[in-house]
């Protein structure tokens, strides 16, 4: 299984003062004094600050190795959608 992060509420996907220290941390990086924007959903250390520190409403979905899925964001409210979830129609 593969972890996933998302927003799951409106606002769109940030992490907070006390998650982004955690994240820095763990990665060995300098916190940014903007916000991180570009972090792989599946980077497993976003997924160990989400799990250690809950931040938010930050969530996680964990889905198959090796699954196609796709984030679908209406206004900043997330969720993870996988290939077979979606009902496709053939031409």
């Amino acid at each position: 299984m593969v972890k996933v992060v998302y927003n799951a509420d409106y606002g769109g996907f940030s992490l907070d003062g006390k998650a982004k220290e955690r994240y820095c941390e763990l990665k060995g990086i300098e916190i940014p004094r903007y916000s991180i924007f570009d972090i792989d959903r599946t980077d497993p250390a976003l997924v160990q600050t989400v799990e250690e520190l809950n931040p938010g409403v930050l969530k996680i979905r964990d889905i198959p190795k090796g699954s196609i899925y796709n984030i679908y964001e209406y206004d900043g409210n997330e969720s993870v959608m996988l290939q077979s979830e979606y009902d496709w129609s053939i031409a």
